[in-house]
Protein backbone atom coordinates (compact mmCIF):
# COMPACT_ATOMS: atom_id res chain seq x y z
CA UNK A 1 0.00 0.00 0.00
CA UNK A 2 1.08 3.24 -0.62
CA UNK A 3 1.06 5.55 1.69
CA UNK A 4 1.21 9.48 0.98
CA UNK A 5 2.48 11.68 3.74
CA UNK A 6 1.79 15.33 2.28
CA UNK A 7 4.65 16.28 4.58
CA UNK A 8 7.75 16.28 2.28
CA UNK A 9 9.00 19.36 0.28
CA UNK A 10 8.72 18.14 -2.73
CA UNK A 11 5.67 17.43 -4.40
CA UNK A 12 5.03 13.56 -4.85
CA UNK A 13 8.96 12.86 -3.75
CA UNK A 14 8.00 10.67 -1.14
CA UNK A 15 5.18 8.43 -3.67
CA UNK A 16 7.45 8.02 -6.02
CA UNK A 17 10.62 6.56 -4.14
CA UNK A 18 7.77 4.23 -2.77
CA UNK A 19 7.06 3.31 -6.48
CA UNK A 20 10.60 2.44 -7.50
CA UNK A 21 11.17 0.35 -4.40
CA UNK A 22 7.56 -1.76 -5.99
CA UNK A 23 7.91 -5.35 -7.65
CA UNK A 24 5.82 -5.42 -9.88
CA UNK A 25 4.18 -8.08 -12.47
CA UNK A 26 4.02 -7.07 -16.23
CA UNK A 27 0.76 -8.14 -16.53
CA UNK A 28 -0.55 -10.46 -14.60
CA UNK A 29 -3.75 -12.84 -16.02
CA UNK A 30 -7.20 -11.61 -15.10
CA UNK A 31 -8.48 -13.51 -12.21
CA UNK A 32 -11.59 -16.00 -13.19
CA UNK A 33 -14.78 -13.09 -13.70
CA UNK A 34 -13.03 -10.21 -13.53
CA UNK A 35 -13.87 -7.34 -15.53
CA UNK A 36 -11.35 -7.33 -18.58
CA UNK A 37 -11.41 -5.25 -21.92
CA UNK A 38 -9.70 -6.46 -24.85
CA UNK A 39 -7.72 -9.14 -22.10
CA UNK A 40 -6.58 -6.26 -20.01
CA UNK A 41 -7.28 -5.26 -16.51
CA UNK A 42 -7.93 -1.48 -16.63
CA UNK A 43 -8.20 1.03 -13.97
CA UNK A 44 -10.11 4.53 -13.74
CA UNK A 45 -8.79 6.86 -11.47
CA UNK A 46 -11.97 9.37 -10.18
CA UNK A 47 -10.25 12.37 -8.44
CA UNK A 48 -12.95 14.62 -6.61
CA UNK A 49 -12.73 17.18 -4.30
CA UNK A 50 -16.31 18.42 -2.85
CA UNK A 51 -18.24 16.71 -5.92
CA UNK A 52 -21.18 15.66 -4.08
CA UNK A 53 -23.69 16.47 -6.46
CA UNK A 54 -22.06 14.56 -9.10
CA UNK A 55 -19.80 11.66 -7.76
CA UNK A 56 -22.35 9.00 -7.83
CA UNK A 57 -23.43 9.66 -11.21
CA UNK A 58 -19.57 9.61 -12.42
CA UNK A 59 -18.87 6.42 -10.41
CA UNK A 60 -22.06 4.72 -11.47
CA UNK A 61 -21.24 5.63 -15.07
CA UNK A 62 -17.86 3.48 -15.44
CA UNK A 63 -18.03 0.93 -17.33
CA UNK A 64 -18.82 -2.89 -16.48
CA UNK A 65 -15.15 -3.31 -18.48
CA UNK A 66 -13.29 -1.77 -15.65
CA UNK A 67 -11.53 -3.73 -13.36
CA UNK A 68 -10.83 -1.21 -10.72
CA UNK A 69 -12.26 1.86 -9.40
CA UNK A 70 -9.66 4.18 -7.99
CA UNK A 71 -12.39 6.72 -6.17
CA UNK A 72 -9.62 9.47 -4.36
CA UNK A 73 -11.62 11.91 -1.70
CA UNK A 74 -9.23 14.79 -1.98
CA UNK A 75 -9.95 15.58 1.35
CA UNK A 76 -13.42 16.77 0.82
CA UNK A 77 -15.33 19.16 2.65
CA UNK A 78 -19.03 17.89 1.80
CA UNK A 79 -20.25 14.28 1.72
CA UNK A 80 -18.25 13.39 -1.11
CA UNK A 81 -16.23 10.71 0.79
CA UNK A 82 -19.58 9.21 2.35
CA UNK A 83 -20.99 8.97 -0.98
CA UNK A 84 -17.45 7.00 -2.09
CA UNK A 85 -17.73 4.56 0.22
CA UNK A 86 -21.89 3.99 0.11
CA UNK A 87 -20.81 3.18 -3.55
CA UNK A 88 -17.89 0.99 -2.83
CA UNK A 89 -20.37 -1.06 -0.53
CA UNK A 90 -22.82 -1.95 -3.78
CA UNK A 91 -19.43 -2.26 -6.03
CA UNK A 92 -16.75 -4.67 -5.38
CA UNK A 93 -14.21 -2.49 -8.10
CA UNK A 94 -14.83 0.85 -6.32
CA UNK A 95 -11.76 1.56 -3.74
CA UNK A 96 -12.24 3.97 -1.71
CA UNK A 97 -9.27 6.52 -1.24
CA UNK A 98 -9.29 9.31 1.33
CA UNK A 99 -6.54 12.54 1.27
CA UNK A 100 -6.79 14.46 4.37
CA UNK A 101 -6.00 17.21 4.18
CA UNK A 102 -6.55 18.14 0.51
CA UNK A 103 -3.67 17.58 -1.67
CA UNK A 104 -4.83 18.75 -5.17
CA UNK A 105 -6.01 17.11 -7.97
CA UNK A 106 -2.35 15.82 -9.17
CA UNK A 107 -1.67 14.31 -5.89
CA UNK A 108 -5.00 12.84 -6.29
CA UNK A 109 -4.51 11.54 -9.76
CA UNK A 110 -1.16 10.28 -8.38
CA UNK A 111 -2.31 8.22 -5.86
CA UNK A 112 -4.88 6.53 -7.86
CA UNK A 113 -2.09 5.61 -10.00
CA UNK A 114 0.40 4.29 -7.83
CA UNK A 115 -2.49 1.53 -6.44
CA UNK A 116 -3.25 0.43 -9.94
CA UNK A 117 0.19 -0.42 -9.94
CA UNK A 118 0.18 -1.80 -6.71
CA UNK A 119 -2.63 -3.78 -7.77
CA UNK A 120 -1.14 -4.87 -11.16
CA UNK A 121 -3.84 -3.20 -13.44
CA UNK A 122 -2.27 -3.22 -17.04
CA UNK A 123 -3.65 0.31 -18.05
CA UNK A 124 -4.98 3.28 -16.06
CA UNK A 125 -7.25 5.87 -17.17
CA UNK A 126 -8.66 9.23 -15.22
CA UNK A 127 -12.10 10.34 -15.18
CA UNK A 128 -12.99 12.96 -13.28
CA UNK A 129 -15.70 13.33 -10.40
CA UNK A 130 -17.48 16.07 -12.19
CA UNK A 131 -18.66 13.45 -14.63
CA UNK A 132 -17.53 15.59 -17.08
CA UNK A 133 -16.09 12.80 -19.12
CA UNK A 134 -18.55 10.67 -21.26
CA UNK A 135 -17.30 6.81 -20.46
CA UNK A 136 -18.57 5.84 -24.51
CA UNK A 137 -14.78 7.03 -25.14
CA UNK A 138 -13.02 5.34 -23.41
CA UNK A 139 -12.17 2.46 -25.46
CA UNK A 140 -11.39 5.27 -27.66
CA UNK A 141 -8.71 5.98 -25.01
CA UNK A 142 -7.75 2.43 -24.74
CA UNK A 143 -7.44 0.81 -27.91
CA UNK A 144 -4.57 2.63 -29.00
CA UNK A 145 -2.70 1.85 -26.16
CA UNK A 146 -3.82 -2.32 -26.26
CA UNK A 147 -2.56 -1.96 -30.37
CA UNK A 148 0.86 -0.94 -29.77
CA UNK A 149 0.13 2.13 -31.39
CA UNK A 150 0.93 4.67 -28.27
CA UNK A 151 2.11 4.47 -24.95
CA UNK A 152 -0.23 7.26 -23.74
CA UNK A 153 -3.73 8.72 -24.92
CA UNK A 154 -5.41 12.18 -23.50
CA UNK A 155 -9.03 13.16 -24.44
CA UNK A 156 -10.43 16.86 -24.87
Amino acid sequence: MIRPSGDGAEPGAEIMAQVRGMKVAASRSPGRGEPVYRGRRIAVVVPAYNEEDLIGETLSGIPDYVARVYAVDDGSTDRTGEIIEDYAQRDQRIVPIHHNPNRGVGAAITTGYLQAVEDGMDIAAVMAGDNQMDPAYLPDLLDPIIDGRADYTKGN
